[in-house]
């Protein structure tokens, strides 16, 4: 179906925001795992 200009921009406008903070979300997972990864390859490790 047809949608009206200003409910397909508002529809827009949402996907858009939507997008961003989808992509923040994963900025900052990927810095938590980079994080983890960087202790563990820095850490010290034990010979038993």
């Amino acid at each position: 179906g047809q949608v009206p200009l200003e409910a397909a921009l508002s529809l827009w406008e949402r996907g858009e925001a939507l997008a961003a903070r989808c992509q923040a979300w994963l900025d900052e997972a990927r810095r938590r795992l980079d994080a983890v990864s960087q202790r563990e390859t820095n850490a010290p490790t034990t010979k038993h």
